[in-house]
């Protein structure tokens, strides 16, 4: 084989050398392609999770806009809270005080 080029050792060298860097290159692709499913895996999770806290803030939006009011007052409603008395039974009322040695307290 000497006439057409390589030797059968030289033949056999190249093909380890070839399988060596192909055994290499295979299990440095694994390891990217098993990132990649991890990562992809992640991505898949946080979607979940967003359209979970999403689902949450909505809810929660629904309940503070359903909210009952504290008095009888007028109400003024918001987008993103309970709604707001512009005259509250317990915030207009007035204040019981009364004076003691530690000084005065009101209710």
């Amino acid at each position: 084989m000497k006439d057409e080029g390589f030797s059968v050792a030289e033949v056999m060298a190249a093909l380890i050398v070839l399988s060596l860097a192909a055994l290499f290159l295979g299990e440095s692709v694994s390891q990217m392609m098993a990132g990649w499913s991890r990562t992809g895996e992640r991505l898949s999770r946080a979607g979940a999770l967003s359209e979970l806290l999403a689902d949450i803030d909505a809810g929660e939006r629904k309940l503070k806009q359903d909210a009952a009011p504290l008095g009888e007052g007028p109400v003024l409603k918001i987008d993103d809270g309970p709604p707001l008395e512009l005259t509250a039974p317990r915030i207009d009322r007035g204040a019981s005080c009364v004076f003691d040695l530690i000084g005065r307290r009101c209710r």
